[in-house]
């Protein structure tokens, strides 16, 4: 088996290794334990269905199940 010849560089593991070691890459790490934030639109959008619209349909559809005799 012919042998190979070495990298130019180095081990690419040890390379990449060092090169992710330096300062400038370990401060873009990313948490993602928390949400971002939600949009003002996506906030007002959920009170009006939740306020609004789900007190109108929810009776609404419950009576059109009952009527079909199908439940939900």
């Amino acid at each position: 088996m012919p042998h190979s010849p070495p990298w130019p560089h180095g081990d690419p593991d040890a390379v990449v290794r060092g090169i992710l070691a330096q300062p400038a890459y370990r401060a873009m790490v990313r948490s993602t334990a928390t949400e971002p934030p939600r949009a003002p639109l996506a906030i007002v959008w959920d009170w009006f269905v939740e306020n609004i619209l789900a007190p109108i349909f929810r009776p609404l559809a419950h009576a059109l199940a009952g009527a079909n005799g199908t439940s939900g």
